[in-house]
């Protein structure tokens, strides 16, 4: 069984939709918190871009990104 910290993202999907789907499993908030995490990791530019045409590095910065969706206060 796997991790979901090692989950693969949906490649049909751009970074900003992976993060929505992770979100919608969060609270509420998570999702106001897309766009700050994806600032953080250095992918805003290539947020709408689909998963699949990222490289292994960006993949990873989306995965740092998906653990800041977290509450910070829990």
């Amino acid at each position: 069984m796997r991790s979901s910290r090692n989950r693969p993202f949906h490649g049909h999907l751009s970074g900003r939709e992976n993060l929505h789907v992770v979100a919608a499993a969060r609270e509420l908030e998570a999702h106001a918190r897309v766009p700050s995490a994806l600032e953080t990791v250095g992918l805003s530019a290539r947020a709408d871009d689909r998963v699949k045409t990222y490289s292994m590095g960006m993949r990873q910065r989306l995965g740092v990104a998906r653990v800041l969706l977290a509450d910070p206060s829990r």
